[in-house]
């Protein structure tokens, strides 16, 4: 499995854990839902400028993101979600 698919998997996991749908995070990316299905699915691309608004989006730094350890990022994640709530 390719780098940028792992990647995608890994932002869908964060998305799908956090609580948010498609419509709800393309249109805070100001981005079509077909074309974030598209990014998750691995059909598109990512760019630097798209993976460093996803890692912003969910609280994290970039290099956050690039990590392997999925369970300390989706709890970073889940924190920067509901803090103050």
């Amino acid at each position: 499995m390719n780098k940028s698919l792992l990647f995608a998997e890994k932002v869908t996991r964060l998305r799908i854990v956090v609580g948010y749908s498609q419509d709800y995070v393309a249109n805070a990316w100001g981005i079509s839902q077909a074309a974030l299905s598209k990014l998750e699915n691995g059909r598109t691309h990512w760019s630097l400028e798209r993976a460093e608004q996803a890692a912003q989006f969910y609280g994290l730094t970039l290099e956050e993101l690039r990590t392997n350890d999925t369970a300390k990022l989706l709890i970073k994640a889940l924190h920067h979600r509901f803090q103050g709530v």
